[in-house]
């Protein structure tokens, strides 16, 4: 029923950002106010898809359009970091499941996994013929100023860090410390946030706040790794394959991004938890 709900709303997204697409919205965001909290939502949802459309075999079409729901979502975001974890995720998902039908003589997963890989790279090729160009170019004139204003703000939340190690400066606190003496050099547009949830964790909560964090982090993945490598049942080891692998992707996005404390990332997170 989870996956089935995830479908729901991965369609439901896909269809919003189609709509944005059609009326020449240059990057889509469907319901969410901008389009690196849906990028970063379908990131994380979309290995738990893709593994569904594997393995499931009733619902198998709801499934795998979902997930080219949430690919086209991520693709149409043009959220650079996404894109990447898109083609990340994927791959590691599909590489674990083929090596361990391989291992445990899983011929039946092995074979699906083959069909798809070929079916699925023949299905996107024109697509990703035509929106390569618009890709590399959103690599290729990525400004330099805005990497650069980006880490002055990370420099300016580890100072935080620094001068209150113990407390922080306080839950939601950071932007008001920048009007006194700190991150006097970031880009006016910058000012608002540090798109690193860590660091940002870090300046608001000292190190007690941050290594709860990682903690809570690391606690999850240890448990998805464990159903992952335990697991008897091949159902239960993909759902937990697809669960940590979009849990690890999320978690890894967030070292370029702060998303992850608005409040429907968040759910999602401790949903899937």
């Amino acid at each position: 029923r989870y996956v089935i709900a995830v479908s729901a709303f991965s369609l439901f997204q896909g269809f919003l950002a189609g709509t944005q697409v059609v009326q020449g919205v240059y990057r889509v965001h469907g319901s969410f106010a901008h389009s690196n909290p849906l990028g970063i939502t379908m990131v994380t949802l979309g290995p738990l898809l893709l593994v569904s459309t594997v393995q499931e075999t009733q619902r198998r079409a709801l499934f795998a359009l979902a997930y080219l729901a949430a690919a086209l979502g991520i693709v149409y975001t043009r959220s650079r970091a996404s894109l990447a974890l898109l083609g990340l995720g994927t791959g590691a998902v599909l590489g674990f499941m083929f090596l361990r039908g391989l291992v445990l003589g899983r011929i039946q997963v092995v074979r699906r996994v083959a069909i798809l890989v070929v079916c699925g790279g023949l299905a996107v090729t024109p697509l990703a013929i035509k929106i390569a160009d618009g890709v590399i170019k959103r690599f290729k004139e990525a400004p330099a100023s805005s990497k650069e204003s980006r880490d002055r703000a990370n420099e300016a939340a580890k100072q935080m860090l620094r001068d209150a190690p113990l407390t922080g400066k306080g839950l939601n606190h950071y932007v008001h410390y920048l009007d006194y003496g700190y991150g006097l050099d970031i880009e006016e547009g910058d000012r608002t946030i540090v798109h690193h949830v860590y660091w940002l964790t870090g300046a608001e909560l000292g190190w007690p706040g941050l290594l709860l964090l990682v903690a809570i982090v690391l606690t999850w993945l240890l448990v998805g790794v464990q159903a992952l490598l335990t697991a008897q049942d091949d159902w239960v080891a993909h759902v937990a394959l697809g669960l940590t692998v979009g849990y690890g992707l999320c978690h890894l996005q967030h070292l370029y991004e702060w998303a992850m404390r608005k409040p429907q990332v968040l759910f999602q997170l401790t949903t899937m938890a």
